[in-house]
C-alpha cells in the first residue's frame, strides 16, 4: 500500500511504501496528489519513503510509477528518495542524472535530512506573478535561464490556459537577454515556446536595451504571439496591452 505521510512542512508532499506496493495505489493517492498539486498551478518538493514494512512493487504498480512520474514529470522541484532497499539506491543513483530536478538519496535514519533537504529555497535567477485580471504573466528575468525556471513557469501557467484557454499575455522585463544556464535551458526553452506559442496573444518586452528592441522582430517568425517593445518606464503600460 502507499500512504501519504502527514506533519510535513508546508510545500512537502510525502508518500510511504508499506507492504507490496500495488498499481491501485497509483491511481488512489499517488495520482490525485499530485493532480491537485497541477490544479493549483504549484511545484511539488517530493518525500518517497520505502521504510522497513516495504516488500514490492507488483508489475503493474512499477508502470504505473513510471507513467504518473512522467505525466507530471515537471511539476516536481525536488525529489527526495528515503530508502534503506540497495536495489532502489542503485536505480536512483542510475536515473538520477538524468531526472529534470535535483534529486537525492537518504537512508531511513536520515528522514529528517531529507526533509530539510527538501525545504531549502531553490535559487533561481526568475521572478514571476500571475495577474489573474487581466491574464497576464509578469516574467523578471535577472540571470541565465535553466530548465527550472521554465518548469516553473509551466507549473503556474498551465492550469490557467486549462482553464480559460489561453494566457492574454506575457511581460518580460529585462535589462538585457541574460541567456542560458547550459544546454538543457536551451532545450526546454524552445519547447516551453514550441508548447504554448499558439495559446500566448500578446508578448511585450520592457527594457531600455537597444537589443531587446530588435526581438520583436526575429521572435515573429518563431512564435504567433503579437510581440511589443516596451521602454523600463512604461512597465504598466505594457501589462495593460499584453491584457487586451
Amino acid at each position: 500500500m502507499v500512504e501519504i505521510i502527514k506533519d510535513l512542512p508546508d510545500g512537502i508532499y510525502g508518500i510511504e511504501a508499506k507492504g507490496a506496493v500495488t498499481s491501485e495505489d497509483y491511481e488512489k493517492v499517488v495520482r490525485p496528489l499530485l493532480e491537485k498539486a497541477h490544479k493549483e498551478g504549484k511545484r511539488v518538493k517530493f518525500l518517497y519513503r520505502f521504510g522497513p514494512e516495504f516488500e514490492s512493487f507488483s508489475a503493474g504498480a512499477a508502470w504505473q510509477d513510471f507513467r504518473v512520474g512522467i505525466q507530471y514529470l515537471r511539476l516536481f522541484e525536488r525529489c527526495a528518495i528515503v530508502t534503506d532497499t540497495e536495489w532502489i539506491k542503485k536505480s536512483i543513483g542510475f536515473f538520477r542524472s538524468i531526472f529534470p530536478c535535483p534529486t537525492e538519496c537518504f537512508s531511513n535514519e536520515d528522514f529528517n535530512k531529507a526533509v530539510d533537504w527538501l525545504g531549502r529555497p531553490l535559487e533561481t535567477n526568475l521572478h514571476y506573478e500571475l495577474r489573474y485580471n487581466p491574464g497576464v504573466l509578469i516574467v523578471n528575468l535577472q540571470g541565465p535561464l535553466s530548465v527550472n525556471d521554465f518548469d516553473t513557469i509551466g507549473s503556474l501557467v498551465d492550469p490557467w490556459i486549462e482553464s480559460h484557454g489561453k494566457l492574454n499575455g506575457i511581460v518580460i522585463r529585462t535589462k538585457s537577454f541574460p541567456g542560458w544556464e547550459n544546454l538543457g535551458g536551451i532545450i526546454r526553452h524552445i519547447q516551453f515556446v514550441q508548447e504554448h506559442y499558439k495559446k500566448v496573444h500578446h508578448v511585450a518586452l520592457c527594457s531600455d536595451n537597444k537589443l531587446t528592441e530588435l526581438m520583436p522582430h526575429l521572435a515573429s517568425h518563431f512564435v504567433k504571439a503579437e510581440i511589443k517593445h516596451f521602454g523600463e518606464d512604461q512597465f504598466e503600460e505594457a501589462v495593460k496591452w499584453a491584457g487586451e
